[in-house]
């Protein structure tokens, strides 16, 4: 049986990195924000709220995973996300996540916290990279980072909008976390800011963050950093659609429906339940790219199916990272990728276009039947002759309109 069929559940694998991991390390990837870290949770029994109505006798020869991202082809709709500190659950740390996403012929996303730099996981890099960024008090800090991307080849901008401060993360507040001397966060040593393994009477982590994160970031924020690049500009941490509308005006390329994996807001919406509202107003005017306890194809293609264009991994390719460095990330990816074509082949799907244009006519979940309602009410008041719809259409119609 091949390596990827072997990791059975992200609880699993989970536990597998669990028992090779620093306690104070593996607290810091797998914790969330408030004492009983509720959202981590939520974000993972949110998916248990939607279920698939498969489409049967659709003479299906092959199945189509591949997808196009600001130009760049991959082979399925699965990224790498950013995560802070590779290093922690390996050595060789992002230079082996970047190899890793090479293979699997996907993007890697490098954190502004990364544990080897910009430049040095360029080197090594073979397949398109993101670079994930803070915005800064220090301006110029910012600016530095976003001009050595560009010179390093990174393609995009994914900017965390959702840390104005650090979440109340009680682990590492409770095991006053900080680096261990040997990994520094690798991309401010020219600045000397790159050690966070000084003594504190908290998380180092959440020290450094308020100390150095702009809390007052607003949308003029963005206007400024669109007048330094001329990088897709991608804002990771929307959940709310005013906020999603908000970006198309400031020329957003992209948006990551995210809730930072719970470690931010304790009781923030999981992100797969606020998906198809945003989804619904954004209308595929730019890609909706998504992230929160994905750990199965059936997610994925749900997430699709919802109107994502992609997700976002993190957690669980660090887990695999820990456990056998980048051979064991690209088995995590081949099992991801091979769950979700089994799953389109169930759910009588060829493709990732054939998966959104069909929509919620896939799944039954929280507020699914008032959406397709809407999109049939939005179709009827564009026809002519409202005749040409069903009695049971026009009767549901109406109903609604009575509730």
């Amino acid at each position: 049986m091949s390596t990827s069929r072997r990791l059975i559940k992200l609880s699993e694998l989970e536990q597998q990195a669990k028992s090779l991991l620093d306690p104070k390390a593996y607290d810091f990837i797998a914790g969330g924000a408030g004492e009983d870290e509720w959202a981590v949770k939520n974000n993972k029994k949110a998916f248990l709220r939607y279920h698939l109505i498969p489409r049967v006798l659709q003479d299906i020869h092959e199945v189509s995973t591949s997808t196009n991202l600001f130009g760049k082809q991959i082979a399925a709709p699965i990224i790498l996300g950013p995560c802070a500190f590779h290093k922690l659950a390996s050595p060789k740390g992002e230079l082996a996540t970047a190899q890793a996403a090479a293979e699997a012929k996907t993007i890697m996303t490098l954190s502004t916290m990364s544990s080897y730099s910009i430049e040095e996981v360029a080197k090594v890099s073979k397949s398109p990279k993101w670079f994930q960024l803070y915005i800064f008090k220090n301006r110029a800090i910012t600016e530095k980072l976003v001009k050595r991307a560009e010179e390093a080849g990174y393609c995009a901008l994914v900017v965390t909008v959702d840390v104005p401060v650090m979440g109340m993360r009680m682990r590492d507040i409770n095991n006053k976390f900080s680096l261990p001397p040997d990994i520094d966060a690798a991309n401010f040593r020219e600045i000397g800011l790159s050690a966070l393994s000084a003594k504190t009477h908290g998380s180092k982590i959440k020290e450094h963050t308020d100390q150095q994160f702009d809390s007052s970031l607003n949308w003029h924020t963005i206007d400024w950093l669109h007048s330094i690049t001329n990088l897709p500009i991608i804002l990771k941490g929307i959940l709310n659609a005013d906020d999603a509308l908000e970006a198309l005006k400031h020329n957003i390329s992209g948006i990551v429906i995210s809730n930072h994996g719970g470690r931010q807001l304790e009781n923030a919406a999981a992100p797969i339940d606020v998906l198809p509202i945003i989804a619904q107003v954004i209308q595929n005017r730019i890609p909706l790219l998504i992230d929160g306890g994905f750990n199965r194809g059936k997610d994925i293609f749900k997430a699709i199916a919802l109107g994502a264009d992609a997700v976002m991994v993190a957690r669980y390719f660090m887990w695999a990272l820990a456990i056998g460095g980048e051979e064991k990330v690209i088995s995590m990816f081949k099992k991801l990728h091979e769950e979700l074509i089994h799953t389109m082949l169930l759910a009588g799907c060829a493709s990732l276009e054939i998966i959104k244009k069909r929509g919620l006519s896939l799944l039954t979940g929280p507020g699914i039947i008032d959406l397709k309602l809407t999109a049939l009410e939005n179709k009827l008041n564009q026809l002519s002759e409202p005749s040409n719809f069903s009695p049971h259409v026009r009767n549901s119609l109406w109903l609604r309109s009575k509730l």
